[in-house]
């Protein structure tokens, strides 16, 4: 199966020789970078297409449950979840810039009408 640079495939290789959980168009342009969070069934991806997914595992194939575009200037080039608090995710990019995004806080719209930069939670 050859599936796009887009694409997030996840391979279980004790099993099988097939990937477990596909999702075919994950980012608009190649898919940089991937994080496991250790802690709860997400993983977060950083792409050219400057974006950073948070995507639950147990539905997968669904849209992604958060999704963080317009900060990054270039693509997304490193995603880390904090390993002591799992709601913490950190992202790097070429743009030289870092960003800290925390799951658990509240989008806040009195605060995000006055900030350029475009949160989308899908939880």
């Amino acid at each position: 199966m050859s599936l796009p640079l887009c694409s997030i495939q996840i391979w279980d290789t004790r099993t099988s020789a097939k990937p477990m959980l596909v999702h075919p168009v994950a980012h608009t342009s190649d898919v940089n970078v991937i994080h496991w969070n250790s802690r709860e069934p997400f993983i977060a991806s950083g792409g050219d297409d400057c974006a950073v997914r948070v995507w639950d595992l147990r539905s997968f194939t669904n849209d992604p449950v958060a999704e963080f575009k317009n900060h990054h200037k270039a693509p997304v080039c490193s995603v880390q979840w904090s390993p002591s608090e799992p709601s913490v995710l950190a992202s790097a990019g070429e743009d030289d810039q870092i960003a800290v995004w925390d799951l658990a806080v509240e989008h806040d719209t009195e605060v995000a009408s006055g900030c350029d930069d475009e949160v989308t939670y899908l939880i």
